[in-house]
């Protein structure tokens, strides 16, 4: 498997779509444990994009993978399941907003370098 970047956790979220409303209380009837299992697989890869996801999202996957007794009573409980993935949601959309305006920034300058030539 390729290391996984930005978009592909922003493409695994996107497919859940509406479903993971993480703000609507009947969203406990959704399970989400394909995405969760899925999320942890791609946080347990050597990337240069999972250098920069925080420590504890890291430590925790690798913790449910290695079936720490700990770890997976605690995701025994489908609500840890949707707070983790709301946590890591939120950093990811805020990673992909950077993204947008950097790319922004960077667009600028090259206009503004281009015009005093």
């Amino acid at each position: 498997m390729k290391p996984p970047t930005l978009d592909d956790y922003d493409k695994l979220f996107s497919l859940y779509g509406k479903n993971l409303n993480f703000n609507k209380e009947d969203s406990n009837d959704w399970d989400l444990s394909l995405i969760f299992e899925q999320i942890i697989r791609l946080l347990i890869i050597k990337s240069d994009f999972n250098r920069n996801i925080p420590r504890p999202f890291i430590f925790i996957a690798k913790k449910y993978e290695s079936a720490e007794p700990a770890i997976n009573k605690h995701f025994q409980y489908k609500e840890n399941h949707k707070f983790f993935l709301s946590d890591l949601y939120d950093f990811i959309q805020i990673q992909k907003f950077k993204k947008k305006m950097n790319s922004r920034r960077d667009a600028g300058a090259q206009r503004k370098s281009k015009e005093k030539m």
